[in-house]
């Protein structure tokens, strides 16, 4: 069946997806998508104190009912991890995001960092299978209260 311009490169993104999420196991149910922090300017101001002080620190936008369903209140330190990693970061519960994806700064110097770690830690080193581009924003992951397990 014929999908249109592009159906080959859906359905490759659709089973490694799937690959995916067979590799990492059944407890791992959130997509996480990465943000690009307006006062930090993709980094570029990550070290200036003004900027980082409208920035205020790193955090995880979570939907109200992923939230609940792992007993994380606003304001909470979560964890975020997966097979290649964890970091730590404050819980913002809002629905800015829908249920079953988290979102979280891409751009938050690891030193800078609570807990000396940042987004990096569970993005794969993979390539994409067009045009051979970077796979880092979009993994899945799950979350945590910080110190929960």
């Amino acid at each position: 069946m014929d999908m249109g311009p592009g159906s080959a490169a859906r359905l490759r993104c659709a089973a490694r997806i799937r690959a995916e999420r067979a590799a990492v196991g059944e407890e791992i149910s959130a997509r996480l998508h990465f943000a690009a922090g307006a006062q930090l300017l993709n980094s570029s101001f990550a070290n200036l104190p003004f900027a980082l002080k409208e920035a205020g620190e790193p955090y995880l936008d979570i939907h109200p009912a992923d939230a609940a369903a792992r007993g994380i209140a606003d304001g909470d330190r979560v964890r975020i991890y997966n097979q290649r990693g964890a970091f730590a970061v404050k819980a913002r519960v809002c629905d800015r995001v829908r249920q079953g994806v988290v979102a979280a700064l891409s751009v938050w110097w690891k030193k800078l960092s609570p807990d000396g770690r940042n987004a990096n830690e569970v993005t794969s080193q993979a390539l994409a299978d067009m045009g051979g581009a970077a796979t880092f924003y979009d993994c899945l992951v799950e979350i945590e209260r910080a110190g929960a397990g």
